[in-house]
């Protein structure tokens, strides 16, 4: 019973880290396009 809790625990968090990697390459993207924006 726990380590089926401790299992899902790990799960979610694997999911939210891939949850951020992503958020933080689309904020990376969305930088650049606004610099390249800001400087025409």
């Amino acid at each position: 019973e726990l380590n089926q809790k401790l299992r899902t625990e790990k799960d979610n968090t694997k999911k939210v880290e891939l949850h951020i990697d992503e958020l933080y390459d689309i904020v990376m993207k969305l930088s650049s396009r606004i610099d390249r924006l800001g400087n025409e």
